[in-house]
């Protein structure tokens, strides 16, 4: 019983309601769920209202607080400037 034993990871990097995006994203999320799994945790994260899943390892805290507009406004002009789309113009600036 021992030998397949797996090594529980401790606690939780993400707690419910972090803002988080993916490693390499663009994109910010909340956290709606932490799932314990074999060797580690799932994080359900609320992205634009979809929810996926991700290990943590591929999540990136994002600094800020949600409440304040700000914190919104920089989110949208971080993607902008990372990957210009309609809704940013041809500058890349936010509209």
């Amino acid at each position: 019983m021992w030998d397949e034993a797996e090594l529980l990871s401790g606690d939780t990097v993400f707690r419910i309601g972090d803002m988080v995006r993916p490693e390499g994203g663009d994109v910010v999320g909340s956290v709606t769920a932490v799932i314990s799994v074999p060797g580690g945790y799932l994080y359900s994260v609320d992205i634009r209202g979809t929810i996926k899943r991700f290990t943590e390892r591929s999540l990136v805290r994002v600094q800020g607080d949600p409440s304040d507009p700000e914190f919104w406004l920089k989110q949208n002009s971080i993607a902008c400037w990372s990957s210009p789309r309609p809704s940013c113009g041809t500058s890349g600036r936010p509209k």
